[in-house]
């Protein structure tokens, strides 16, 4: 006798959904506000040549990691990177990130500070897309207490102590935060890198435009 496994989906009306809307959103405020003030360092208005699609790239990216989609903001960020260097340096559509860097080196247009700061992106990428829960959780620990809740309020009892995860759950966690500081350094990085990499291309070909 075979068991039946399957799985049901239901319509939520609108006024459902704004509900839960409403509660992630009061149980989320504080951290996407904290989050959205670094992505505030990068919201540059662009006054130079830039090609859209990377622009939208980089703004994606931004969105991405505001709301806590960590994963999409370094696929978004690595993909921005690589169609702008591709667009800027005229690489056929085969040259991926990591040649795009050398392409960019070897050309003077990308320096070598900040090839190591796309190198960085290009090599945490990887490491998200291969999803290896304990390499993302590494280095990362935890802290906890035990505390009672009762009717008058949260009743604490025992001190913190600081673990290093070791269940499924605890991994997951941990590569969480650990994800929030590492795309968050990458995504103010690599938008400053971006953005002076186009404006000492525009300005170097406007500088090189013949004087009427």
């Amino acid at each position: 006798m075979h068991e039946q496994i399957g799985w049901s989906q239901r319509a939520r009306s609108v006024e459902e959904c704004a509900t839960i809307l409403q509660t992630l959103d009061a149980r989320t405020l504080q951290r996407r506000a904290e989050r959205l003030s670094i992505e505030g360092q990068i919201q540059t208005e662009i006054r130079f040549d830039m090609a859209n699609r990377t622009a939208d790239l980089l703004d994606e990216a931004g969105a991405c990691f505001t709301i806590g989609q960590y994963t999409g903001c370094v696929l978004a960020l690595a993909t921005g990177v690589e169609h702008g260097l591709r667009e800027l340096l005229d690489q056929p559509k085969a040259i991926k990130l990591n040649k795009l860097i050398q392409v960019g080196v070897d050309a003077l247009i990308v320096t070598d500070a900040e090839a190591k700061v796309l190198q960085a992106l290009k090599d945490y990428r990887n490491q998200v897309t291969h999803s290896d829960i304990d390499e993302l959780a590494a280095g990362t620990t935890l802290r906890r207490s035990t505390a009672n809740f009762k009717t008058s309020g949260v009743e604490v009892v025992s001190d913190w102590e600081t673990i290093i995860p070791e269940s499924q759950d605890h991994k997951e966690i941990a590569s969480d935060l650990a994800a929030e500081r590492i795309v968050g350094t990458l995504l103010v990085n690599v938008n400053h890198v971006v953005h002076d990499i186009f404006g000492r291309r525009s300005a170097l070909n406007r500088a090189l435009e013949p004087c009427e």
